[in-house]
């Protein structure tokens, strides 16, 4: 702890706080492995000091004799704005320090209650699946030969988006999250990818799936978008950051040939989510490489995959976008909105 400052012990002012407070901001912006420690370590003595500062300057006025309503706020609203830092330290602290998660967790042993728990879930989202659309193919699909609705395990699919959702953020780029699932069936994973992206579309071949997705999504007021058209045919890749497909066709040499059209309408340091079998093998003949698990980038080398995977381990667990708005003091809200941008949230 730093010593107490000596002298006069003026209060800390309004523009003061959100000074420093838009700093730390500032600095939690910065990837992990190109920050400073001096500067960390210079900000929170700053802080330390600016506490002191408060301190002090409260015994100060008392010691001058009876407070008069202005001095009496001065001292509120100080508290109020290092007070509110209290609240949110110890996640800056974390964040200074670099703490790091796997990209994908441990998964429980087989005989686990937690497993027992998703087994269970995921047999319960696939009948409400069938609910919404008929499990039939259609003409179209017999046609093409391809896979109508490829059903994943639920939370298969959820550590999947998560891992890459913290890889989109770990890029750090100021556009929006984006999401496209090829063959996206009657449109679950569309809507489960919602949570963690600002935008989540569809492409889907068959009439009755699309038909079956825009209905569902139309109920539930989404923004998501359906395209009924053929993968191959489809112009749109390069505007999406994540890009899922999951054995949308079911022919190895078409399904190879649709990767790699994917792959090449892609911009460089889109993420791939391709869980499926086969895909890792001829990731690099496509011109992607593997971050981790299911999920590989677009237009890089196994380097450039492997240091965007330390840079990610870094990025906290937390879903800003699947979170309702809520309201921060114009003091901290810099620091928290970066914060979110990092994978943590100050007020769990």
């Amino acid at each position: 702890m730093p010593n107490p400052p000596t002298g006069p012990h003026p209060l800390p002012s309004e523009s003061e706080v959100r000074d420093l407070a838009n700093r730390i901001a500032e600095v939690l912006r910065i990837p992990s492995h190109d920050r400073v420690t001096r500067t960390m370590a210079d900000l929170r003595h700053e802080l330390q000091a600016m506490r002191w500062r408060l301190v002090q300057g409260t015994q100060a006025l008392r010691a001058a004799g009876p407070l008069d309503i202005a001095a009496q706020q001065s001292i509120m609203d100080a508290n109020s704005w290092l007070g509110r830092f209290g609240a949110i330290e110890f996640c800056v602290a974390e964040q200074f320090e670099g703490k790091s998660w796997p990209l994908y967790g441990a998964l429980p042993p087989a005989d686990a209650l937690e497993s027992r728990q998703v087994e269970i879930a995921d047999r319960f989202v696939d009948t409400l699946n069938g609910l919404v659309q008929e499990d039939r193919p259609s003409d179209s699909t017999e046609t093409a030969g391809t896979h109508r609705d490829t059903r994943s395990s639920t939370n298969e699919f959820l550590r999947h988006a998560q891992a890459a959702y913290r890889i989109l953020l770990a890029q750090a780029r100021e556009e929006p999250s984006t999401f496209l699932d090829v063959g996206c069936g009657a449109g679950q994973k569309v809507l489960l990818a919602g949570s963690f992206f600002e935008r989540a579309d569809g492409v889907e071949l068959d009439s009755h799936s699309a038909a079956a997705a825009l209905e569902l999504h139309r109920r539930l007021q989404t923004e998501s978008r359906v395209f009924k058209e053929d993968a191959f045919d489809f112009n749109g890749y390069g505007e999406y950051r994540v890009v899922c497909l999951f054995k949308p066709i079911m022919d190895p040499v078409e399904l190879g040939r649709l990767e790699e059209r994917i792959v090449a309408g892609v911009r460089p340091g889109t993420i791939l989510i391709a869980p499926h079998s086969g895909f890792a093998e001829r990731a690099e003949s496509h011109g992607a490489a593997c971050v981790d698990g299911a999920v590989f980038l677009a237009g890089a080398s196994a380097d450039e995959a492997g240091a965007l995977r330390e840079e990610a381990s870094r990025i906290g667990t937390f879903v800003a976008h699947s979170r309702p708005p809520i309201m921060v003091d114009a003091v901290w809200q810099q620091l928290v909105m970066a914060s979110w941008m990092r994978g943590y949230n100050p007020f769990p």
